[in-house]
């Protein structure tokens, strides 16, 4: 579970609550072969919620099920608009890992890295499409060198920094 979307949950429910509005946070597992939607539904359909916010899901067959049986408006945070979403909420990763990436090389630093998500996952291609622009526009390739792909989990995380850790010259 990304401790952003954590975050962000409990500042929401905080805002919520005197509102009366209720709200279920419900996490999937974040793999190619899992059973995306069917028991959060199910949850959904038994505790009353206002509304169903899914954050960046990879399964579009999801954004649809979870229109048509959770009896609640959904509202999408993606990277794209979809026409069964009540509400949608667009985020262009790719420009945001560009932009924070450009912030990093205007400062100096040259030899960055990046760890990110599986190749199967929108998510991660739109993360590391961003990177790979901004380090080729500054003339930074070596930079390519140092990017590490995997499983969106924590250690898969450390394994990146691990083998970061061990090159002679690291990331500044």
């Amino acid at each position: 579970t990304d401790p952003i979307f954590i975050a962000f949950f409990d500042e929401l429910r905080q805002v919520m609550r005197p509102m009366g509005i209720s709200m279920l946070l419900q996490t999937i597992e974040d793999t190619p072969d899992a059973s995306r939607g069917g028991h959060f539904l199910s949850v959904a359909q038994l505790q009353p919620v206002d509304a169903v916010i899914l954050c960046f899901p990879d399964d579009e067959a999801l954004i649809e099920e979870t229109a048509a049986r959770s009896g609640c408006p959904v509202v999408l945070v993606h990277w794209r608009s979809h026409p069964a979403a009540a509400v949608n909420i667009v985020v262009d990763i790719a420009e945001g890992m560009y932009l924070a990436t450009r912030y990093l090389l205007e400062r100096g630093h040259t030899r960055l890295a990046y760890i990110g998500g599986p190749d199967w996952s929108c998510q991660g291609s739109q993360k590391r499409e961003g990177f790979l622009r901004a380090v080729r526009e500054a003339g930074c390739l070596q930079s390519c060198e140092n990017v590490f792909r995997g499983a969106n989990r924590v250690d898969v995380g450390y394994a990146g920094i691990e083998a970061l850790l061990k090159l002679r010259k690291r990331p500044t």
